[in-house]
């Protein structure tokens, strides 16, 4: 009895040395970030979640009017149309208006409809070959964001004002000029207006919404990578 006895008292006794070395080891990691243990887990409570990093932009939403897709998604799409045009041949006569057309004035209706659809598809093969991309992406130890726009990187600070919403703040951004004139509409909107505070809605861990007053960023991760 004795002998159970005392094994079971060493036994609970191990258990306290190593919760007590796992609080001490606590306080030395949090004591080391510039908070107390209180303040941070105070910190904790208040906080909200994101699952995940590594995030890609797929558009964004301006005003719930305008919508300005990512360079990666304007790409994607344009490869796609042009497959779907080269399975469908155009009309014999509008391939021989291509070379009879000499004056705008004497164009036909079908020479006009021959134009617009060669014009079209010289806007879809430039656009494909876009091989820039919008990423998102959280450090959560520095609470602050980055990633590329597009032809440029940019920055950002961010708190959780509570565990619904991020505040953003002293961004920063490197851009240059680029083309296709997509990209910079796209880069110029979602710069601007990276700012304030933004509402985190993820229903999905590959999937999440920043909606903010004048912009509503949707991302998703890329998990085919």
């Amino acid at each position: 009895m004795d002998k159970t006895h005392f094994h079971s008292n060493s036994r609970i006794l191990r258990i306290l040395q190593a919760f007590f070395t796992l609080f001490l080891l606590a306080n030395v990691l949090v004591l080391g970030s510039g908070c107390s243990l209180f303040e941070y887990i105070q910190r904790k409570a208040t906080q909200g979640n994101i699952n995940g990093d590594n995030w890609y932009v797929q558009k964004i939403v301006i005003d719930n009017k305008e919508t300005f897709y990512a360079p990666q998604v304007l790409a994607a799409n344009a490869k796609q149309n042009l497959a779907e045009q080269e399975q469908k041949s155009l009309p014999q006569k509008m391939l021989e208006a291509k070379e009879t057309i000499k004056e705008l004035r004497n164009l036909s209706q079908a020479q006009l409809d021959a134009m617009s659809l060669i014009y079209e598809k010289a806007r879809l093969k430039e656009i494909a070959q876009i091989d820039e991309i919008a990423t998102l992406n959280f450090d959560t130890t520095q609470g602050r964001i980055s990633g590329q726009s597009g032809c440029g990187s940019y920055f950002s600070s961010y708190v959780w004002s509570d565990k619904e919403h991020i505040e953003l703040s002293n961004g920063g951004s490197t851009r240059k000029l680029c083309s296709p004139s997509e990209i910079v509409r796209f880069e110029f909107r979602f710069i601007r207006e990276l700012e304030g505070s933004f509402k985190v809605i993820q229903k999905s861990k590959d999937y999440l919404i920043l909606e903010g007053k004048e912009m509503t960023i949707y991302l998703y991760r890329n998990t085919s990578a």
